[in-house]
C-alpha cells in the first residue's frame, strides 16, 4: 500500500512530463503500427543492408551506409523476428526517449518549466515524432546524439571524467549512425575548454578520456575498412557522392538524380571509387564556378532554416497516403500548420540561446549541422538533428507569447 502512494504520489508531482511523453508515445504507436508502408530509395537499402546483417551477422560488401543502424535494425530482425513493425516499436520506444531526453536537456540549462515547455514544443514539428514509423537512421541516431548531449552537458558542469566517457561512447555511436558527427571528436574538446581553461588538469584529463573513447569505439570499424579497402575511412563512402549531388551543373538546392552520369553509371566501380571520383568532380565544379558555387551554399542555407519549412516531408507524405490513421486530409494541413508554428516561434527564440554558457554549446550544435549540411544538399528529413534543439528555443517563445499555456505547465 506504501508502494502504491508513493506511485500515485510521484504520477502527481510529474503528471505534466507524464502526460507529454504518453502524447508522444501514442502518435509514434498510430503510425508505427500500420505496416502497410512501401520500400524504396534508402529505406529499401536500409532493409536489404539489415537483412543482411540478419541472415549472416555482417555488413554487407561495400560502404554505402553507416553501420550502426543496418546492425541495430538487422539485430531487431534477428531477435524479434522479420517485421518492420519491430523496428518500428523499438523506435517508438527509441523516440518517445527523444522526447523526455529534450526535456531533461532545457530542464538542465534553464529550469523545470522551460523543460516541459520544450518537450511539448517538440510535439510541435510532426517529423520529429513520425519518423519512428520509418525505416531510417534518423530515430537511432537522435537518440545517441541527445543522449550524448546530455552527458555533455553534465560533464561542463561538473567537470567529472564519469561523464565524458558515455559522452565520447555516444557520439561515436552517433558517428556510426550519421557520418555527420565525425568532427565532433575535435570540437567537442574545443567547446569544452572555454568551461575549463582555469582548470587545466582537468580540461586535460577529461578531453583524453573523450577522445579516446570516441576513437576506440570507432576502431573496430575503422580497422575493418582499412583491411579491406588499404585506406582510411572512418565511417561510410557518401560524402564525395554527396557533396557532388550538391555542387554540379545540375544542382539546385535539394536531391537532383544524377545516377545516369558518369562515374555512378559505371558498373565496374565500388563504393570508394565513385565517392573519390565525385569528391574530386564536386571540388573541381566549385572551383570552376565559385559564385555559382557560392551561391548555391547560401540558397541551401536558406532552406535549411525553413524557407520551404511549410512543405510536409514527401517522405511522410508517401507514408501517411498508405496509413490507416493518418491518411486524411486533415492531417496534412494540421501538420502544415503545426510545423510552420513551430519554426516560427523556433527562430524568435534563438536569440534566447544566447543566455548562459551552456545554451551557446546548443546553439553551436545548430549552426555545426546548419554550416555542414549546407555544403551538401538539403532533404527535409536533414533538419531533424537541429530540432530537438529548435524546440528549447521555442519553449522560450511560447512563454512570450502564449503565456498562460506556458504558466499551466
Amino acid at each position: 500500500m506504501h508502494m502504491f502512494n508513493n506511485v500515485i504520489t510521484y504520477i502527481k508531482k510529474n503528471r505534466t512530463i507524464i502526460y507529454i511523453l504518453l502524447a508522444s508515445f501514442i502518435f509514434r504507436l498510430l503510425f508505427s503500427l500500420d505496416n502497410n508502408k512501401t520500400l524504396f530509395c534508402d529505406i529499401s537499402a536500409y532493409d536489404s543492408f539489415a537483412l543482411n546483417v540478419f541472415k549472416t551477422g555482417a555488413y554487407p560488401s561495400g560502404l554505402y551506409f553507416a553501420p550502426a543502424y543496418p546492425f541495430f535494425a538487422g539485430y531487431i530482425y534477428k531477435i524479434l523476428g522479420y517485421g518492420y513493425t519491430n523496428v518500428y516499436m523499438v523506435q517508438t520506444i527509441l523516440g518517445t526517449c527523444n522526447t523526455l531526453l529534450i526535456y531533461l536537456i532545457a530542464k538542465d540549462i534553464f529550469d523545470e518549466r522551460l523543460g516541459l515547455a520544450s518537450a511539448a514544443a517538440s510535439l510541435l514539428y510532426w517529423p520529429l515524432t513520425l519518423y519512428s514509423g520509418i525505416l531510417q537512421s534518423e530515430i537511432l541516431f537522435l537518440f545517441l546524439l541527445l543522449s550524448g548531449f546530455y552527458f555533455l552537458l553534465r560533464g561542463l558542469s561538473t567537470h567529472k571524467v564519469i561523464y565524458f566517457i558515455p559522452c565520447g561512447l555516444l557520439f561515436a555511436l552517433s558517428t556510426l549512425t550519421r557520418s555527420i558527427n565525425l568532427l565532433l571528436v575535435f570540437l567537442i574538446p574545443a567547446a569544452y575548454f572555454v568551461f575549463s581553461y582555469k582548470q587545466l588538469k582537468k580540461f586535460i584529463i577529461n578531453s583524453v578520456v573523450f577522445v579516446v573513447t570516441f576513437c576506440l569505439v570507432m576502431s573496430p570499424w575503422v580497422i575493418r575498412n582499412y583491411n579491406l579497402y588499404h585506406a582510411f575511412i572512418p565511417v561510410d563512402s557518401l560524402s564525395g557522392l554527396n557533396l557532388y549531388i550538391g555542387n554540379n551543373e545540375k544542382a539546385n538546392g535539394f536531391f537532383v538524380d544524377i545516377t545516369n552520369q558518369y562515374p555512378l553509371n559505371d558498373p565496374k566501380l565500388d563504393n570508394i571509387e565513385i565517392d573519390n571520383i565525385t569528391k574530386k568532380l564536386a571540388v573541381d565544379y566549385i572551383e570552376q564556378h565559385p559564385i555559382r558555387a557560392a551561391g548555391l551554399t547560401i540558397w541551401r542555407g536558406l532552406l535549411f532554416v525553413g524557407l520551404d519549412i511549410g512543405e510536409v516531408d514527401w517522405v511522410l507524405t508517401k507514408y501517411m497516403s498508405q496509413n490507416i490513421f493518418f491518411h486524411y486530409e486533415p492531417w496534412y494541413v494540421l501538420i502544415y500548420i503545426s510545423d510552420l508554428l513551430f519554426f516560427i516561434l523556433a527562430v524568435l527564440g534563438l536569440p534566447k540561446l544566447l543566455k548562459t554558457q551552456k545554451s551557446m554549446v546548443l546553439l553551436g550544435f545548430i549552426f555545426y549541422y546548419f554550416a555542414l549540411t549546407s555544403l551538401f544538399y538539403i532533404q527535409a528529413r536533414y533538419r531533424l538533428p537541429v530540432m530537438p534543439f529548435m524546440a528549447i528555443a521555442a519553449a522560450f517563445s511560447t512563454e512570450k507569447f502564449f503565456p498562460r499555456l506556458y504558466s499551466a505547465l
